[in-house]
C-alpha cells in the first residue's frame, strides 16, 4: 500500500471507519418511538432473503442490472480543497471512486482471488452500475458533481443544527453551510465533507430510514474527504488504510440496508448475540481492524472463522474483498425490486445522458479529433464562438472514463492523454454552454 501523508489535526487521529451503530444507540435512547426502525433493519433482510428464496432466485445470479445515477456534493474549505488537488483533483477522485464502486459492485475485482477457500464459494455480485448524473434536476447538465467551499473546518456527524442533526445533517443543508440533497429518489446523493469527530470516515442512514429517522432529503451516505477515491499520480492525501476508495463502498452498503458483519452493536462491546440478519455471514461478536493475518475464530467456532475481509467489517481498505451471496441480494433487491426501499434510483436512466441542446443547433463540423486513430493521445480542434466547458469521454457500454473540466475556456485546441486505456472505440461528448457535440475516436 501507498504510503499516505496527512496534513490536518483531524486526519491524524485515531481512524474510527463507521458511526452507524453509535448513532443507531444514540436514536434509541434519546427516541424511543423511533427504535422500531432501526430494530426492525436486521428481520427485514431476513425476510427479503426468505422472499427472494421463494421466488427461486439466486442472491448472485439475477436478470436485474442497472445504472445509479450519482452525484457528488464537495462541501469543502479552500484549504481542503487544494489538498484534494483544487478542482482538477476533484475530477480525477470522482472517475477513480466511481471506477472502484462499479468494481466491487459488479464482482470484478481482482481480489476475489485472495478470499479465503472456505469463503470463495460465498462470493457475491450485487450488479449494480454507477454512472454520474448529468442533469440536474432543473434539466441543465452537470458534470456529476459540484463542489461548495466554506468557512467552516468540519461537521459533527450527531450534533447537527439542521433536519434530524444526525449523520452530518448540516452538510446535507445549504441553510446550515452544506449543500442540499438532489431529490434522493432519482440521484443517489454523496457528500464528501470533513467531519468535525477526528479520524471518522464515513456515515450513511439506509433508505428506509427516510421521514421515519431522518427527512428523505438526508438519505445519503457522507464520507471524509481523506479517503475519497483511491489513491494515484497526483491524489496523495488519505487517511492511512483508506486510500482506496472502500469507505464509499462500505457506507453504500448501509445506504442499501446492509449492517455491520456483526450487527448493531456498538464497537467494542464483544456481543455474540447480535447478528446482521444474513446467514451467510458467520457470526462475530465485534469489528476486525487493520489487517488480519491469521485465523479469527467467529461466535460459532466454525472452522472458516471471521470473514473480517467483508465489506461490512472495519478493516482497512486493503484488506476487503467480497460481499457474501446474500448480502448482494439484498443490495440488488432494494435497487430493483418496486417493493425495495431505493428502487427509484434505477428507474431514472435520463439522468445519466446530457441535456439536449435548447438554443443553437451545432454543427458538427464545428469539432475535429486529430489523429483518429490513435494511438495514445488526441487534440480537439473547435471553431466555435461560444466557449466548450466540459469533455466527457465514454467506452461502447456508455460508462464514462475520462472527464475534463476546461478551465482556460479561451482556448480551441485541448490535448486529450489516453495513454493507459484499451484499445476500442470510445466517444467523446463536448459539452458546450448551448448543447453538446459527440464525437467518435479509434484507440488502437
Amino acid at each position: 500500500m501507498a504510503i499516505s501523508f496527512l496534513l490536518q489535526p483531524a486526519a491524524k487521529a485515531q481512524k474510527m471507519r463507521c458511526m452507524n451503530d453509535e448513532i443507531a444507540h444514540k436514536i434509541i435512547l434519546e427516541h424511543p418511538g423511533k427504535a422500531a426502525a432501526i430494530i426492525n433493519q436486521q428481520h427485514s433482510n431476513e425476510i427479503i432473503l426468505a422472499h427472494l428464496k421463494d421466488k427461486a432466485v439466486s442472491a448472485n445470479k439475477t436478470t436485474a442490472q442497472v445504472t445509479i445515477p450519482v452525484v457528488f456534493h464537495i462541501v469543502v474549505t479552500q484549504s481542503q480543497l487544494n489538498n484534494l488537488g483544487g478542482t482538477a483533483g476533484v475530477a480525477l477522485r470522482v472517475d477513480s471512486q466511481l471506477a472502484v464502486l462499479n468494481r466491487d459492485y459488479n464482482g470484478a475485482s481482482l481480489d476475489q482471488a485472495q478470499i479465503p477457500a472456505d469463503f470463495q464459494p460465498l462470493y457475491g455480485n450485487p450488479q449494480i452500475h454507477f454512472g454520474l448524473a448529468h442533469r440536474k434536476p432543473d434539466g441543465t447538465g452537470t458534470p456529476g458533481y459540484e463542489i461548495t467551499t466554506i468557512t467552516q473546518q468540519g461537521f459533527s456527524p450527531v450534533s447537527g443544527t439542521a433536519g434530524s442533526t444526525l449523520f452530518a445533517s448540516d452538510a446535507k443543508y445549504t441553510s446550515a453551510g452544506g449543500a442540499d440533497a438532489w431529490d434522493p429518489t432519482k440521484y443517489l446523493n454523496v457528500w464528501v465533507i470533513n467531519f468535525s469527530t477526528s479520524g471518522l470516515l464515513g456515515i450513511s442512514p439506509p433508505y428506509s430510514f427516510a421521514n421515519s429517522i431522518v427527512p428523505l432529503a438526508e438519505i445519503g451516505p457522507a464520507i471524509s474527504y481523506a479517503t475519497f477515491g483511491k489513491s494515484g499520480p497526483g491524489q496523495l492525501y488519505f487517511f492511512s488504510g483508506a486510500n482506496e476508495g472502500r469507505t464509499l463502498v462500505h457506507e453504500l452498503g448501509h445506504t442499501f440496508e446492509l449492517l455491520h458483519i456483526w450487527g448493531n452493536t456498538s464497537v467494542g462491546s464483544g456481543d455474540c448475540s447480535d447478528d446482521d440478519g444474513i446467514s451467510d455471514t458467520p457470526q462475530q461478536n465485534d469489528a476486525n481492524t487493520v489487517c488480519p493475518t491469521t485465523f479469527r475464530p467467529n461466535c460459532n467456532n466454525t472452522p472458516e472463522g471471521e470473514m473480517y475481509m467483508n465489506f461490512m467489517d472495519y478493516v482497512d481498505d486493503a484488506c476487503y474483498k467480497m460481499f457474501t451471496l446474500e448480502q448482494a441480494g439484498v443490495i440488488n433487491y432494494q435497487v430493483t425490486d418496486p417493493a425495495g426501499n431505493a428502487y427509484g434510483l434505477s428507474q431514472h436512466p435520463e439522468l445519466l445522458e446530457y441535456p439536449t441542446s435548447v438554443g443553437t443547433l451545432i454543427n458538427e463540423n464545428i469539432v475535429q479529433l486529430y489523429p483518429n486513430p490513435t494511438k495514445d493521445a488526441f487534440d480537439i480542434i473547435v471553431d466555435y464562438k461560444n466557449s466548450m466547458n466540459i469533455i466527457v469521454i465514454t467506452d461502447v457500454l456508455g460508462r464514462t472514463v475520462k472527464t475534463i473540466n476546461i478551465a482556460d475556456k479561451q482556448f480551441k485546441t485541448h490535448h486529450v492523454d489516453m495513454n493507459g486505456f484499451n484499445a476500442g472505440v470510445y466517444y467523446v461528448q463536448c459539452i458546450f454552454a448551448n448543447g453538446k457535440l459527440t464525437k467518435k475516436i479509434i484507440l488502437q
